[in-house]
């Protein structure tokens, strides 16, 4: 999913051209985003097992501080321009890749 988010915010700027891509890119990004809701509770259980639910609510509550850093950005002058916050998108979902590849270990508690 996290190739798909690459992908999508990376080629915002083509697909903004055709209404077709455009609508392809959008249906993407709302499919990935759902990814967080239907596969995040079980690799939690995996990983976390009794815990689970509070590391769920714990990750859950990342979403009010994106809100805030998302606040910040549409204030700043990157905000007015809309490729650019994709591309920043794309850039931080390419650093989160690589962070589950380089750094990341699956292992239970």
């Amino acid at each position: 999913m996290l190739i798909v988010q690459i992908l999508c915010g990376a080629t915002m700027a083509f697909a903004a051209e055709s209404r077709v891509f455009y609508l392809l890119t959008i249906s993407l990004m709302c499919w990935t985003e759902g990814g967080h809701f239907t596969l995040m509770p079980t690799v939690f259980r995996a990983l976390y097992g009794e815990i689970a639910g509070q590391m769920y609510a714990v990750m859950l509550s990342f979403s009010g501080l994106t809100c805030l850093l998302q606040m910040a950005i549409v204030a700043s002058p990157l905000g007015g321009d809309y490729l650019g916050v994709f591309m920043l998108s794309s850039v931080l979902s390419l650093v989160s890749l690589c962070l589950l590849l380089g750094v990341f270990q699956e292992n239970p508690i």
